[in-house]
């Protein structure tokens, strides 16, 4: 993460603190449907992404918040893994591949 994007998501959460005003993590707001009525000022993940590790011989892959799931596929697709082809958004969470 660069100092810029720390720096700017800092100043995001320390106004919306001191301000008392509520903040909500997004990302591509596929599932702002989700939940209920949304609430909170948008804290955007999107800028936040890319893949910093891929070990395809581990089956392990780590990505920044804001990563696109197709782009999550393009990497594992480039590498031919196995998994490239049950990796569906709306019924397979990352963090449990």
């Amino acid at each position: 993460m660069s100092d810029l994007e720390i720096t700017r998501y800092r100043d995001q959460i320390l106004d919306a603190a001191q301000n008392k005003r509520k903040i909500r993590i997004t990302g591509s707001g596929s599932k702002d449907w989700y939940g209920g009525v949304l609430q909170g000022e948008p804290l955007s993940t999107r800028d936040h992404s890319g893949v910093i590790n891929y070990q395809p011989d581990e089956l392990v892959i780590t990505v920044k918040a804001g990563t696109p799931l197709s782009e999550v596929e393009a990497t594992l697709a480039d590498k031919k893994d196995r998994k490239s082809t049950r990796l569906n958004s709306s019924h397979i969470p990352l963090s449990r591949m």
